[in-house]
């Protein structure tokens, strides 16, 4: 599996090699960008090659490739083999743009339809669900484009006097995807919920 995985196309890396073997640990390491699941995330990281999939049809008028004086690719999370969310800012000369990428090992075209419903729900109601508008899936990339939604962290604003408000609101929030009918394949048992949640509990003791 190791030599099958070397002769596929890594991309060069910021430092070492793009995929070592550690034979005496049975282990594979992958150096990023380089992901066996996450096959396109050298496109998508890389600030020059990302230009070629953004949905230009779907962004300002006037925005285009040519347009595009610098891209800052900032990772905000990434689960390795799994997805990986990107903040893109765009110079564009006399103005700037900044998205967001979402790419996935799987299921990312089913993922932005249900993202599209909850935004054309959330269009009726703005005030109890605001969220950015999803722009586009890109299958060659395994990419969910979405602009940017001004704000703050949880983690940077909740406090001993606004924490039972934030959580508050935070519900309701949920109240509304659950009762969005969003599209989905996916079903969640309570009982493959309770082992999740104790997986957790495990983690924090």
């Amino acid at each position: 599996e190791v030599n099958k995985s070397a002769r596929q196309h890594l991309c060069p890396t910021a430092f070492g090699v793009p995929l070592i073997h550690l034979d005496d640990l049975g282990m594979v390491i992958w150096t990023f960008p380089n992901d066996p699941g996450l096959r396109a995330l050298p496109e998508v990281a890389d600030p020059d090659k990302v230009k070629n999939y953004f949905p230009y049809d779907s962004l300002p008028s006037g925005v285009s490739a040519k347009e595009i004086a610098s891209v800052k690719v900032e990772i905000v999370n990434y689960r390795p083999e799994i997805r990986c969310t990107t903040r893109y800012r765009l110079d564009c000369g006399s103005r700037a743009l900044t998205l967001f990428g979402k790419a996935f090992a799987s299921g990312g075209e089913e993922i932005y339809q249900r993202m599209a419903h909850l935004w054309q729900r959330s269009r009726q109601r703005p005030s109890e669900f605001p969220m950015p508008r999803p722009l586009a899936y890109n299958d060659e990339v395994k990419t969910i484009w979405q602009e940017e939604l001004p704000g703050k962290p949880l983690a940077e604003i909740i406090n001993r006097g606004n924490y039972r408000e934030l959580i508050a609101q935070a519900a309701r929030r949920l109240v509304f995807i659950h009762q969005s009918d969003a599209p989905t394949s996916t079903r969640i048992t309570m009982k493959e919920h309770l082992e999740e949640i104790e997986k957790k509990v495990a983690k924090l003791n």
